[in-house]
């Protein structure tokens, strides 16, 4: 998010004067946070309003090079403690005390198991590394299903280390080459590329670290740094090119916002689209006929002016009274609120930017002691949330009383407490995953590979594992049969990709079909004895949009069966229920009343899908279908905590080790498929 974006203060040699304020910027402003307002107000026709936070990164290298260039151009010499001065009166007031009001409120309200979490990203935030902390914890910033209070917070971090390393690097560059105006593009362009060929070879394997990352997003801020050296220097388009040029560029902003979505790969080409759109309007926006007139209307400019603190605001705003809730808000919540925070963004506007920014020279300390004080400030938080973060982590979260361990069972009861010797325990429970997420079995976003992972001894009943992430669910399982030599497994996994979907020509060139196809390639070449299908079949058939999910499915199923080997036996594995809330947090909210946490049958299964199994399974030979909803579900309710196990780490996935204590029961459920599977002598 562009701080400095938002101060009327910056002078860039604009239409507007002598006063240098590029009123049409202010406006860009605006759009780009209406973007993401709307966005996180799950207003789904803006699913790609995410890219609001691309304008803002350009808009901030447009204006912070051109501050450089100017003072570098007067002086011969760029005061580098003066700079971080006036970022540290821009940005850290409104940041630091949105912060603080954030983590204050949200600690007496988010379930009991997330409040060490929420200090450890306030701790991150206040010292500047939020976007490392969720790069490094591998965020899904487009799909989290449990988002911190403080994920905005990611691109102010960026933000952040580029004003740190940007003015010392652009101004070596341009003392360095003086007034060689194209030798300063060259360099600058040159940095540009670099950072964004990172970013796409970065993505190849980690869509998280290239979206966090300042190296892999330093691109958009210098395209917006050439725009403003191209400028300074006397370089500009005809006006007859130039509007038309800003026209498109404005256009190409708001398409993004329309034409992306979650599902776009994203930073990466796609992003070149808000990126180069911006720098168009900010180019061609001085020409007569250009989109300023529209830019520079009364509500946009008001909104540009509040863009940074509406920013802060919107996000946990939407999100605090979801995480005080156990049940979802209605849908008109998240839009009703972000309504709310302009008011909020407002005060925050007035009382908290405003004074800090345009408190008289001779009312201000010096440049050192602002940045000596506004450091001091962000570390002291910081040091006092990670303090806190360590204490808390160390309360138990549980009755006080132990359970007997599991032993798998049909009907279960469930346990009505939290056992004290719960395994995992809740807040182990979000990391409780398979060991192949760790060692690159499951594949994630655009990689396409085939290739499956290989575990168990040579000569055993060969059973590929074919699937999404709830394919991972049942590897724990078996993969003790694989150790210990009963059968020899291959896993073909892709997160958000099942393995079975009805033919659609149109579909070829994405990803998971791609992946698919590739899997059923290399299945062809040498046919396993068993292949079990096991994906989240509700998810994949609501996301189809099929009016009959049922009738989808089942013709989803038998395309698998009819592109599979022909020698292979096809399990069809049933899904496991779904809950409503994630089992860690609701039950840190009532552990003396863990049965509060449970779904019913009813809610909890879905009927369609496993409907369509039973008779794709009735219909063919080769087909069976395992289910172990008996061993997790009793004839009313699917309990959350069985005997001293956990059995959900989220809304839809085992615990690994819940999905390990069913070892005995898949066995059993294997020896009626591929015969006797004691061990081989």
């Amino acid at each position: 998010m562009v701080a400095s974006g938002s101060a009327q203060a910056e002078r860039t040699g604009s239409r507007s004067g002598r006063t240098g304020f590029r009123s049409d910027v202010q406006g860009l402003r605006a759009v780009a946070v209406l973007l993401v307002l709307v966005y996180h107000a799950g207003i789904s026709a803006v699913g790609g309003g995410y890219v609001g936070v691309d304008v803002f990164f350009v808009i901030s290298g447009f204006l912070i090079t051109s501050h450089i260039v100017r003072e570098v151009g007067k002086h011969g010499r760029l005061d580098l403690v003066a700079f971080y001065s006036r970022r540290v009166r821009r940005i850290l007031p409104a940041a630091l005390v949105v912060l603080a009001a954030s983590t204050a409120v949200a600690y007496l309200v988010v379930p009991p198991v997330d409040r060490d979490r929420l200090l450890q990203d306030a701790t991150a935030t206040a010292l500047y590394v939020p976007n490392m902390l969720f790069g490094a914890q591998d965020t899904d910033y487009l799909a989290s299903d449990e988002p911190s209070i403080f994920q905005h917070y990611w691109s102010l971090g960026v933000e952040e280390q580029f004003y740190l390393f940007w003015p010392i690097l652009l101004a070596t560059v341009l003392i360095a080459l003086g007034r060689r105006r194209w030798a300063v593009v060259g360099a600058v362009g040159a940095l540009a590329a670099a950072s964004f060929v990172t970013c796409l070879v970065v993505m190849s394997y980690s869509e998280s670290w290239a979206f966090f990352l300042l190296p892999t997003r330093a691109w958009e801020f210098a395209v917006g740094g050439l725009v403003a050296i191209l400028l300074a220097r006397g370089v500009r388009l005809p006006d007859r090119l130039a509007a038309p040029l800003a026209w498109f560029g404005l256009i190409g902003v708001v398409a993004a916002g329309f034409v992306l979505s979650d599902s776009t790969t994203f930073p990466g080409v796609a992003t070149l689209l808000p990126v180069l759109g911006t720098a168009a309007v900010i180019a061609g926006g001085e020409a007569p006929r250009s989109p300023a007139w529209l830019l520079e209307r009364a509500p946009m400019q008001f909104i540009g002016a509040i863009s940074y603190s509406l920013y802060l605001v919107h996000w946990p705003l939407v999100l605090i009274p979801q995480a005080a809730s156990e049940a979802p808000l209605p849908p008109v919540a998240a839009p009703a609120l972000s309504v709310l925070a302009v008011p909020v963004a407002y005060l925050c506007y007035r009382f908290v930017e405003e004074p800090f920014r345009r408190r008289p020279a001779r009312a201000r300390p010096g440049h050192r002691r602002t940045v000596a004080v506004g450091v001091a400030a962000s570390v002291l938080f910081g040091l006092t949330s990670a303090t806190s973060a360590a204490a808390v982590s160390r309360m138990p979260i549980d009755a006080g009383e132990d359970a007997p361990a599991y032993q798998a069972q049909p009907e279960p009861a469930g346990t009505p407490f939290v056992p004290a010797n719960l395994v995992p325990d809740l807040r182990s429970a979000r990391d409780d995953n398979p060991e192949i997420y760790d060692n690159g079995c499951v594949r994630h976003e655009g990689d396409v590979d085939g290739a499956g992972c290989q575990e168990g001894e040579d000569g055993a009943p060969t059973v590929t594992l074919f699937g999404d992430s709830h394919a991972a669910n049942w590897h724990p399982a078996l993969q003790q049969l694989a150790r210990d030599g009963t059968i020899r497994l291959d896993v073909s996994a892709k997160g958000a990709c099942s393995s079975v979907a009805p033919p659609d020509e149109d579909q070829q060139t994405r990803p998971c079909e791609q992946w698919r196809q590739n899997v059923v390639d290399r299945l062809a070449e040498d046919p396993p004895d068993v292949i079990v299908l096991a994906n989240f079949a509700s998810f994949h058939s609501e996301e189809a949009g099929a009016e009959d999910r049922r009738q989808w499915w089942r013709d989803g199923l038998e395309h698998a069966l009819e592109v599979l080997p022909q020698e292979s036996r096809i399990v069809v594995m049933a899904d496991n229920p779904h809950l409503p809330a994630v089992p860690a947090s609701c039950l840190s909210r009532h552990v003396e009343e863990a049965e509060r946490c449970a779904v019913t049958r009813e809610d909890g299964l879905d009927r369609q899908t496993r409907a369509a199994e039973r008779t794709f399974a009735a219909a063919h030979e080769r087909v069976d279908r395992i289910d172990v909803t008996p061993y997790l579900c009793n004839e009313e309710l699917c309990p959350v905590v069985l005997d001293d196990r956990l059995a959900y780490r989220d809304t839809h996935h085992l615990t690994r080790t819940f999905s390990e204590s069913l070892e005995p029961v898949i066995r059993d459920k294997f020896e009626r498929i591929v015969g006797n599977l004691e061990p081989p002598t």
